[in-house]
């Protein structure tokens, strides 16, 4: 919820912030940056000894490796860069050793930024900052709590590791990690524990039996499970998996596709089944949403109000129950089943208004001016805006017009 909250002064947080205002992705670019890693060695007799490497960073993904040896010690250094449309992961790794019967050096390996990594944002984000080796400041955005506004960043970065004079060997691995969340995924999500627990179980007729659950961990909206084991003289496999796909402009959908199988020697009868026998899979909506059901199979699947309403093709904002029960069961005289289900759920932000007729939902533009004038043509009730109703003339543009012209709340 701490995201949820968020998002809803977010507008106002960036409003004096150039660029960005809610865009499907986020885009970050890497703009420049210099990268200095360095190895001093300093033996017991003689002066130290330096060796250098800089490197420039840019938005490419960058892996960097230098390694320094002198009077029998030495120290190496890693660096490396990785980003996507929602995070940016730093990674330093640094080591040093050294031989010889006095151990008498001493080792200093050094990753640091000459000139700090520029990062520009693109839209405005919450995120989460693990700032294991660095620093992030804002050059022209703010950051305001868990909120990043568009604008220009600068990470700087400063590590060093010491071997002291009687030490065989050091190491150290440290990471400085991004993470940023688009308004888009707090819409719909899977909670509850998350983790989805599945049953399988293969039985003979003569009551022989094994169950078999995996528990399936629901990472980034995802899940995939399997189960049913071979038992007496039935052998069963189960399979399932579950998705959350974000189609942009608040619009989703939620997959799950479950399969069980089972086979068995003839003149025996036995079944292998799979499901959320124990609890079930918690759909997480902070936003209402339009939505439709496509399923197909021989499988039963269920979508159960816990905080949230169903009206109509409305779910309302809340918490959703979502549980399946696939069966393959072998009658007599039979030596395989397969029972499945592909079920679909679609969710999409509802129209904002009566001219509001073409997808993307919840979004006025050109395409519901098109989808106006030609159910306006065909007399359809959708472009009947306006008294009297039942007679599609110039009212009915008006209206149109009108809701048009207010636009989306």
């Amino acid at each position: 919820m701490r995201r949820f909250w968020a998002f809803l002064t977010m507008m106002t947080i960036c409003s004096t912030a150039a660029g960005g205002g809610g865009n499907e992705f986020i885009e970050v670019l890497i703009e420049g940056g210099v990268v200095e890693m360095s190895v001093t060695v300093d033996p017991p007799d003689g002066s130290p000894v330096t060796g250098v490497e800089q490197f420039a960073v840019n938005n490419t993904n960058a892996f960097e490796y230098f390694a320094f040896e002198a009077s029998d010690a030495g120290g190496s250094a890693m660096f490396s860069l990785s980003h996507g449309v929602a995070s940016l992961a730093i990674t330093i790794e640094q080591g040093a050793a050294q031989s010889g019967p006095e151990l008498g050096a001493t080792v200093s390996v050094r990753v640091a930024t000459i000139d700090p990594i520029i990062v520009r944002l693109l839209d405005y984000v919450a995120f989460d900052l693990y700032e294991g080796v660095g620093s992030l400041d804002p050059i022209s955005g703010a950051i305001n709590g868990n909120t990043m506004c568009p604008g220009t960043y600068a990470i700087t970065l400063n590590e060093t590791l010491e071997l002291e004079e009687f030490e065989y060997s050091a190491g150290q691995l440290e990471d400085f990690r991004l993470e940023l969340y688009p308004p888009q995924d707090s819409e719909v999500r899977f909670t509850g524990g998350g983790s989805a627990f599945v049953d399988g179980n293969s039985m003979d007729d003569q009551g022989n039996k094994d169950n078999a659950f995996e528990e399936a961990w629901i990472e980034g909206g995802t899940f995939s499970v399997n189960g049913c084991t071979s038992s007496g003289l039935v052998d069963g496999d189960a399979q399932s998996s579950g998705e959350i796909s974000n189609h942009g402009n608040g619009s989703f959908e939620v997959r799950i596709d479950a399969e069980a199988m089972a086979t068995q020697d003839e003149g025996y009868a036995g079944s292998c089944s799979i499901g959320t026998f124990g609890d079930s899979i918690i759909l997480d909506l902070e936003k209402p949403k339009a939505f439709s059901i496509d399923s197909s199979g021989n499988g039963s699947i269920s979508l159960t109000p816990i905080t949230g309403s169903i009206d109509g093709a409305m779910l309302s904002a809340g918490q959703y129950a979502i549980s399946f029960n696939v069966s393959a069961s072998i009658v007599a005289g039979e030596t395989s089943a397969v029972g499945s289900i592909d079920w679909t759920l679609s969710l999409r932000s509802p129209a904002c208004s009566g001219a509001d007729l073409a997808l993307p939902s919840g979004l006025l533009d050109f395409s519901d001016v098109v989808a106006f004038l030609g159910a306006y043509g065909a007399s359809e009730p959708s472009a009947d805006l306006g008294p009297p109703f039942g007679v599609w003339d110039f009212s009915d543009v008006v209206a149109f017009l009108g809701a048009f012209g207010a636009g989306c709340p």
